[in-house]
């Protein structure tokens, strides 16, 4: 039997993978997550959600004890991390963004199921999955560029985006100087004609 040493399963668990194989992990697990969204979304739908209801249930299960397991393996592999300027390479995992998701809503379903809580059994939560695709490596290589654009571009953008709220605000007190005498439901005030301006 083939033993993999913590820093092994590392590579390939990874959030930020650098091997091949854990790179195609990662795509794997963001495809299981838009799964479950989509299964939400789907559930919704009446007749589907009665049809399929085994189905989206089987699926809910199988994934949470995916990720629960998952969850556990990265965090003990996690050690193996490289330390940085990090103290504790653990507590950096526990506070990623993508493992509080994941914590949170693996923690949801337990509690729903063990305190037969029938909220936070549902997919409501399974939602925030979709928040891995901000993980994914080309979205973080683009957030990164973003970031970037957003810091050197600052006082252009305060600029554009005053200018447009100046516009929006301009053109709704004019409309509903226009046309709320004729259209007092559409333009009862300013407030209301700022979301026809929006």
């Amino acid at each position: 039997m083939v033993q993999l040493s913590r820093d092994q399963v590392w590579t390939v668990v990874d959030p930020d993978p650098e091997n091949r194989l854990g790179a195609r992990f990662d795509p794997i697990v963001f495809a299981l997550a838009s799964m479950n969204v989509i299964a939400v979304v789907l559930s919704t739908v009446e007749s589907l959600g009665d049809r399929y209801s085994s189905f989206f249930a089987a699926l809910l299960v199988g994934s949470i004890v995916l990720f629960t397991g998952l969850y556990v393996i990265r965090l003990w592999a996690a050690g193996s991390a490289p330390h940085g300027n990090v103290r504790s390479p653990r507590f950096a995992f526990v506070r990623d963004p993508i493992a509080v998701v994941d914590l949170f809503v693996i923690a949801t379903f337990w509690i729903g199921f063990l305190f037969e809580i029938s909220l936070l059994e549902s997919g409501l939560f399974r939602v925030l999955w979709l928040a891995r695709v901000l993980n994914l490596s080309w979205f973080r290589h683009s957030r990164r560029r973003f970031k970037r654009v957003l810091d050197a571009q600052r006082a252009d953008l305060i600029v554009a985006f005053s200018g447009a709220g100046m516009f929006v605000l301009v053109s709704s007190t004019l409309m509903y100087f226009v046309e709320g005498s004729v259209q007092p439901d559409a333009f009862s005030s300013i407030p209301d004609t700022l979301w026809w301006g929006l």
